[in-house]
Protein backbone atom coordinates (compact mmCIF):
# COMPACT_ATOMS: atom_id res chain seq x y z
CA UNK A 1 0.00 0.00 0.00
CA UNK A 2 2.44 2.12 1.00
CA UNK A 3 4.42 1.91 -2.42
CA UNK A 4 1.61 2.72 -4.11
CA UNK A 5 0.75 5.87 -2.22
CA UNK A 6 4.14 7.02 -2.97
CA UNK A 7 3.95 6.49 -6.55
CA UNK A 8 0.58 8.27 -6.48
CA UNK A 9 1.94 11.00 -5.00
CA UNK A 10 4.96 11.46 -7.01
CA UNK A 11 2.35 11.63 -10.68
CA UNK A 12 0.15 13.93 -8.75
CA UNK A 13 2.79 16.61 -8.01
CA UNK A 14 4.26 16.38 -11.19
CA UNK A 15 0.95 16.78 -12.62
CA UNK A 16 0.57 20.39 -11.46
CA UNK A 17 3.71 21.31 -14.25
CA UNK A 18 1.36 21.82 -17.21
CA UNK A 19 3.66 24.21 -19.31
CA UNK A 20 6.70 21.96 -20.21
CA UNK A 21 7.39 18.24 -20.92
CA UNK A 22 6.34 16.17 -18.39
CA UNK A 23 9.03 14.75 -16.09
CA UNK A 24 8.14 11.68 -15.55
CA UNK A 25 8.53 10.95 -11.52
CA UNK A 26 8.69 7.31 -11.96
CA UNK A 27 11.50 6.51 -13.98
CA UNK A 28 14.59 4.32 -14.17
CA UNK A 29 16.47 4.87 -11.37
CA UNK A 30 13.91 6.75 -8.76
CA UNK A 31 13.30 4.50 -5.54
CA UNK A 32 9.45 3.64 -6.90
CA UNK A 33 10.81 2.54 -10.29
CA UNK A 34 12.59 -0.14 -8.00
CA UNK A 35 9.84 -1.04 -6.13
CA UNK A 36 7.97 -2.03 -9.50
CA UNK A 37 8.49 -5.52 -9.96
CA UNK A 38 5.66 -5.96 -13.32
CA UNK A 39 5.94 -4.67 -16.38
CA UNK A 40 2.21 -3.58 -16.46
CA UNK A 41 2.79 -1.59 -13.11
CA UNK A 42 5.83 0.19 -14.70
CA UNK A 43 3.34 1.02 -18.15
CA UNK A 44 0.52 2.37 -15.76
CA UNK A 45 2.53 4.63 -13.54
CA UNK A 46 3.68 6.09 -17.21
CA UNK A 47 0.66 7.45 -18.21
CA UNK A 48 0.52 10.91 -18.43
CA UNK A 49 -3.01 12.34 -16.36
CA UNK A 50 -4.84 13.75 -18.94
CA UNK A 51 -5.44 17.17 -17.71
CA UNK A 52 -1.51 17.57 -18.15
CA UNK A 53 -1.82 16.01 -21.79
CA UNK A 54 -4.22 18.45 -22.77
CA UNK A 55 -2.81 21.85 -21.73
CA UNK A 56 0.90 20.67 -23.25
CA UNK A 57 1.76 21.77 -26.53
CA UNK A 58 2.54 19.94 -29.54
CA UNK A 59 6.55 20.29 -29.38
CA UNK A 60 6.21 19.43 -25.47
CA UNK A 61 4.57 16.74 -26.01
CA UNK A 62 6.61 15.38 -28.51
CA UNK A 63 9.38 15.15 -25.95
CA UNK A 64 7.10 13.93 -23.69
CA UNK A 65 7.10 10.69 -26.14
CA UNK A 66 10.42 11.22 -26.68
CA UNK A 67 11.38 10.99 -22.82
CA UNK A 68 8.75 7.74 -22.84
CA UNK A 69 10.52 5.39 -19.88
CA UNK A 70 10.04 2.45 -21.65
CA UNK A 71 10.12 3.62 -25.44
CA UNK A 72 13.01 1.20 -26.09
CA UNK A 73 11.10 -1.54 -25.34
CA UNK A 74 10.50 -1.40 -29.20
CA UNK A 75 13.05 -3.35 -29.45
CA UNK A 76 11.94 -6.27 -27.41
CA UNK A 77 10.43 -7.20 -30.79
CA UNK A 78 11.86 -9.33 -33.77
CA UNK A 79 10.31 -6.74 -36.34
CA UNK A 80 10.84 -2.99 -34.77
CA UNK A 81 7.70 -1.86 -36.86
CA UNK A 82 5.50 -4.24 -34.83
CA UNK A 83 7.76 -3.41 -31.56
CA UNK A 84 7.38 0.72 -32.06
CA UNK A 85 3.25 -0.34 -32.72
CA UNK A 86 3.38 -2.25 -29.45
CA UNK A 87 5.09 -0.25 -27.37
CA UNK A 88 3.00 3.22 -28.36
CA UNK A 89 -0.37 1.48 -27.88
CA UNK A 90 0.83 1.38 -24.45
CA UNK A 91 0.96 4.97 -23.81
CA UNK A 92 -1.51 7.05 -23.93
CA UNK A 93 0.96 10.13 -24.78
CA UNK A 94 1.67 8.73 -28.52
CA UNK A 95 -2.33 8.95 -28.69
CA UNK A 96 -3.10 12.17 -27.99
CA UNK A 97 -0.15 13.31 -30.04
CA UNK A 98 -1.09 12.13 -33.63
CA UNK A 99 -4.03 13.50 -32.81
CA UNK A 100 -2.84 16.71 -32.97
CA UNK A 101 -3.30 19.00 -35.96
CA UNK A 102 0.11 20.29 -36.23
CA UNK A 103 1.67 17.23 -34.85
CA UNK A 104 4.04 16.32 -38.55
CA UNK A 105 5.08 20.11 -37.99
CA UNK A 106 6.31 19.67 -34.68
CA UNK A 107 7.71 16.05 -35.48
CA UNK A 108 10.19 17.29 -38.72
CA UNK A 109 11.02 19.98 -36.71
CA UNK A 110 12.04 18.01 -33.83
CA UNK A 111 13.73 15.24 -36.43
CA UNK A 112 15.98 18.01 -38.28
CA UNK A 113 17.62 18.99 -35.38
CA UNK A 114 18.64 15.43 -34.42
CA UNK A 115 21.85 15.83 -35.92
CA UNK A 116 24.11 12.01 -35.85
CA UNK A 117 26.81 13.73 -35.86
CA UNK A 118 26.21 14.49 -31.93
CA UNK A 119 27.49 10.77 -31.25
CA UNK A 120 31.14 11.88 -32.11
CA UNK A 121 30.75 14.34 -28.95
CA UNK A 122 29.53 11.45 -26.41
CA UNK A 123 31.71 9.45 -24.43
CA UNK A 124 29.89 6.53 -23.69
CA UNK A 125 28.99 3.83 -25.63
CA UNK A 126 25.82 3.85 -24.51
CA UNK A 127 24.80 7.17 -24.72
CA UNK A 128 25.55 6.65 -28.25
CA UNK A 129 23.04 3.95 -28.91
CA UNK A 130 20.50 5.38 -26.71
CA UNK A 131 20.29 8.58 -29.25
CA UNK A 132 20.76 6.30 -32.44
CA UNK A 133 17.32 4.22 -30.97
CA UNK A 134 16.10 7.42 -30.14
CA UNK A 135 16.65 8.88 -33.63
CA UNK A 136 14.91 5.42 -34.90
CA UNK A 137 12.23 5.50 -33.02
CA UNK A 138 11.54 8.89 -34.24
CA UNK A 139 11.82 7.73 -37.86
CA UNK A 140 9.20 5.43 -37.25
CA UNK A 141 6.87 7.71 -35.56
CA UNK A 142 6.96 9.60 -38.41
CA UNK A 143 6.00 7.07 -40.60
CA UNK A 144 3.38 6.01 -38.85
CA UNK A 145 -0.34 7.24 -40.92
CA UNK A 146 -1.48 9.66 -39.14
CA UNK A 147 1.80 11.58 -39.30
CA UNK A 148 2.13 10.40 -43.25
CA UNK A 149 -1.48 11.47 -43.98
CA UNK A 150 -0.78 15.04 -42.36
CA UNK A 151 2.33 15.73 -44.52
CA UNK A 152 1.88 19.14 -47.39
CA UNK A 153 3.72 18.36 -50.44
CA UNK A 154 6.40 20.88 -49.60
CA UNK A 155 6.89 19.16 -46.04
CA UNK A 156 7.70 15.46 -48.25
CA UNK A 157 10.13 17.46 -49.95
CA UNK A 158 11.41 18.82 -46.97
CA UNK A 159 11.61 15.48 -45.13
CA UNK A 160 13.04 14.17 -47.75
CA UNK A 161 15.79 16.04 -48.29
CA UNK A 162 16.67 15.79 -44.38
CA UNK A 163 16.36 12.15 -45.01
CA UNK A 164 19.42 12.36 -47.63
CA UNK A 165 21.63 13.97 -44.93
CA UNK A 166 20.54 11.60 -41.99
CA UNK A 167 21.88 9.01 -44.65
CA UNK A 168 24.93 10.40 -45.36
CA UNK A 169 25.83 11.04 -41.82
CA UNK A 170 24.74 7.64 -40.64
CA UNK A 171 27.20 5.89 -43.16
CA UNK A 172 29.80 8.18 -42.01
CA UNK A 173 28.72 7.02 -38.46
CA UNK A 174 27.96 3.50 -39.20
CA UNK A 175 29.29 1.95 -36.03
CA UNK A 176 27.01 3.59 -34.03
CA UNK A 177 24.06 3.44 -36.31
CA UNK A 178 24.80 0.14 -37.89
CA UNK A 179 21.93 -2.37 -40.21
CA UNK A 180 19.50 -1.05 -37.59
CA UNK A 181 19.74 2.71 -38.60
CA UNK A 182 19.87 2.04 -41.86
CA UNK A 183 17.06 -0.20 -41.99
CA UNK A 184 14.40 2.43 -40.14
CA UNK A 185 15.92 5.27 -42.30
CA UNK A 186 14.92 3.58 -45.76
CA UNK A 187 12.03 2.04 -44.15
CA UNK A 188 10.96 5.94 -43.23
CA UNK A 189 11.71 7.14 -46.63
CA UNK A 190 9.92 4.71 -48.42
CA UNK A 191 6.68 5.17 -46.54
CA UNK A 192 7.29 9.16 -47.65
CA UNK A 193 7.87 8.44 -51.33
CA UNK A 194 4.76 5.90 -51.26
CA UNK A 195 2.86 9.39 -50.02
CA UNK A 196 3.99 11.60 -53.00
CA UNK A 197 2.28 9.31 -55.14
CA UNK A 198 5.21 9.18 -57.53
CA UNK A 199 4.33 7.32 -60.52
CA UNK A 200 8.12 6.07 -61.16
CA UNK A 201 8.70 5.09 -57.76
CA UNK A 202 4.99 3.10 -57.67
CA UNK A 203 5.85 1.18 -60.92
CA UNK A 204 9.34 -0.05 -58.99
CA UNK A 205 7.49 -1.45 -56.56
CA UNK A 206 4.80 -2.72 -58.32
CA UNK A 207 7.40 -4.69 -60.21
CA UNK A 208 9.59 -5.61 -57.54
CA UNK A 209 7.58 -7.38 -54.47
CA UNK A 210 10.40 -7.32 -52.25
CA UNK A 211 10.91 -3.72 -52.17
CA UNK A 212 7.33 -3.75 -51.38
CA UNK A 213 8.15 -5.43 -48.22
CA UNK A 214 10.13 -3.00 -46.92
CA UNK A 215 7.22 -0.11 -46.79
CA UNK A 216 4.74 -2.66 -45.54
CA UNK A 217 6.54 -4.53 -42.71
CA UNK A 218 9.94 -2.70 -42.41
CA UNK A 219 11.60 -5.68 -43.66
CA UNK A 220 14.85 -5.52 -46.07
CA UNK A 221 15.27 -8.50 -48.39
CA UNK A 222 18.72 -6.86 -49.90
CA UNK A 223 21.37 -4.20 -50.32
CA UNK A 224 19.77 -3.46 -53.67
CA UNK A 225 16.31 -2.43 -52.29
CA UNK A 226 17.77 0.03 -50.00
CA UNK A 227 19.84 1.57 -53.14
CA UNK A 228 16.68 2.32 -54.75
CA UNK A 229 15.51 3.98 -52.28
CA UNK A 230 17.48 6.51 -51.95
CA UNK A 231 18.12 6.78 -55.84
CA UNK A 232 14.36 7.58 -55.85
CA UNK A 233 15.15 10.02 -53.11
CA UNK A 234 17.77 12.18 -54.95
CA UNK A 235 15.58 11.83 -58.23
CA UNK A 236 12.02 13.20 -56.88
CA UNK A 237 14.81 16.16 -55.02
CA UNK A 238 16.35 16.65 -58.51
CA UNK A 239 12.80 17.59 -60.29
Amino acid sequence: MKKFLFIALAILTNATLFAQEYNFPVKPGTVAWKQLKFHEEKVRVCQIPDGVLKAMSTKDLLQSCLNYPLLFDMYAYDNLQIGFSQMSEKFNGFAILRSRPDAATAIIDKYKKMDPDIVNTLKSEEDKGKFSMLLSATEILISTDPILKQLTNEQEKDLLKEILKKNNKKDINKEVFGASGKMTLAYTASKVLDKTGDKSWKSYIDNNPKAGVLSEKMIITSEEVINQVFLNVERILSN
